[in-house]
């Protein structure tokens, strides 16, 4: 044992022992009925199960930096990242890395700033929500940045923080029936038409409240909003 886990636990970990040296981790059991020596189910336990299919998989693609990721993902099962996380950064990463493949790079040094600001407009052209998008950006630099402390990519990549605006959501028209049932609690009738132009005009409440009579067109269906100086 060596401190909570097995020496062959440590060596899974290791960087540089070869996931394709365990046919199946699930063909080492212990006495606990634990592949690891974890308790079954436990999340370090689950974590090593999901790095071996990880690296297996890894194994199998043609993929520039492999033996980086390799190394990056089994420091995140040491740190005792969630299999979930795991499996996220590895997609993430592995998107990351095709797209830098497909440009001609084969090295973690060659990469710059535009590489990254490039995979930002490919997911945005693919259609990839901007939370998913913001998602795997943090995997991709949290890997980057790894590797830059290990003096492998180059500081500049990280020069000007790079920031994704969430766009803004427009307001939901509400449902008929919860009109209804507004409109049925208000026995005032200034107030349900006050209601009733708020909803089907989209004004807002300080428009409504500055709106004169001579400001409305009945025959026209029009109700001018003033901006300054400017009719709306």
């Amino acid at each position: 044992m060596i401190g909570s886990i097995t020496l062959r636990q440590a060596r899974f970990l290791s960087d540089g022992y070869e996931a394709s040296s365990l046919d199946s981790i699930e063909d080492y059991p212990n006495e606990s009925g634990s592949s690891l020596g974890f308790p079954p189910g436990s999340y370090p336990d689950s974590s090593i199960i999901t790095l071996h299919k990880l690296l297996k998989r890894l194994a199998g693609i043609d993929l520039p930096a492999k033996d980086q990721l390799d190394a990056y993902l089994r420091h995140l099962t040491r740190r005792n990242r969630r299999p979930k996380t795991l499996h996220s950064v590895y997609t993430s990463i592995v998107f990351f890395l095709g797209m830098i493949k497909d440009g001609g790079k084969t090295r973690l040094e060659e990469i710059t700033k535009g590489d990254i600001e490039a995979f930002i407009e490919r997911e945005q052209d693919r259609g990839i929500n901007i939370t998913t998008i913001r998602t795997r950006l943090v995997g991709i630099l949290a890997f980057l940045r790894h590797w830059m402390e290990e003096g492998i990519v180059s500081p500049e990549v990280f020069f000007r923080r790079i920031r994704l605006q969430m766009p803004e959501r427009l307001p939901r028209a509400m449902e008929p029936d919860d009109v209804q049932k507004l409109l049925s609690v208000i026995d005032h009738n200034r107030d349900r038409t006050m209601i009733l132009v708020l909803l089907r005009t989209g004004m807002r409440i300080g428009e409504l409240l500055s709106t004169r009579m001579s400001d409305i067109h009945l025959k026209e269906r029009r109700i001018e909003i003033y901006e300054g100086r400017r009719i709306v």
